[in-house]
């Protein structure tokens, strides 16, 4: 997990990055994503869909088996893995807990109370938009993480992981998890051959970065995908075949 990536040159004697690591940076909120209105509609003929074909053609389909005696579970009520041990310390936090974890915070803590909570939740997939976090934790600095990490052991509260937001399993949010989005720290400075990205830098930022020097990373298509969750989700990419995984 710790190998830096592979780094594309694009002219002739130009020396590439050599590494890629993930840091913290005070960033103003950006906006959210610009296709969902897109993806609720397409849902929403997928629906339709498979509703005209169950119609017609349940009575042939056979049923799944069952012969490993594992209990079944959709894509959608799959959960992320829990992220905190099952035994609490101080028990399911109060009122007065989240409270206190917002004001150490350098970044924001969006409770569902709060105005902002409607957008705060929000995937990039409109597939997860019933998902409920007990709060979202807009991250300014490490020391913010820290806290929130301290937070979650100290009381038991599963935790969720959003840079881009784009996981297809919905792991970038959850129900009544404490999501640390870190949105915020997407700082990119090169120099000495070696670039140093921000874990909540989007694709478009780092090659848009990146490009002007010369040099790129393996890496997706989309442009709001966040580097860290790319990275850590295996790194799969448009040139990957050329040029490796990110």
């Amino acid at each position: 997990m710790d190998m830096p990536p592979r780094v594309v040159s694009t002219p002739a004697g130009t020396e590439p990055p050599s590494a890629l690591c993930v840091e913290e940076t005070h960033i103003e909120r950006e906006g959210r994503m610009d296709r969902r209105t897109l993806l609720a509609a397409g849902t929403g003929l997928a629906v339709a869909a498979a509703g005209a074909v169950a119609c017609d053609d349940t009575a042939d389909t056979p049923a799944p088996s069952n012969e490993g005696g594992a209990p079944r579970t959709s894509p959608r009520e799959a959960a992320p893995p829990a992220t905190t041990s099952a035994s609490a310390r101080a028990g399911k936090p109060r009122a007065a807990d989240w409270t206190a974890l917002g004001k150490g915070l350098r970044g924001g803590l969006i409770r569902p109370s709060d105005a902002d909570y409607a957008q705060a939740r929000q995937l990039y997939n409109t597939r997860f938009d019933h998902q409920r976090p007990a709060a979202v934790a807009y991250v300014a600095h490490t020391s913010d993480i820290t806290e929130c990490l301290a937070f979650a052991r100290r009381h038991g509260t599963p935790l969720a992981i959003r840079s881009g937001g784009h996981s297809y399993a919905g792991h970038s949010g959850g129900t009544d998890r404490l999501v640390i989005d870190v949105s915020r720290l997407r700082t990119i400075r090169t120099g000495a051959g070696t670039a140093t990205i921000g874990a909540g830098a989007k694709l478009i930022d780092v090659y848009t970065s990146l490009g002007a020097h010369g040099v790129t990373i393996p890496a997706g298509s989309c442009p709001t995908v966040g580097i860290s969750g790319l990275t850590l989700g295996g790194g799969h990419g448009v040139v990957a075949r050329a040029y490796g995984l990110t």
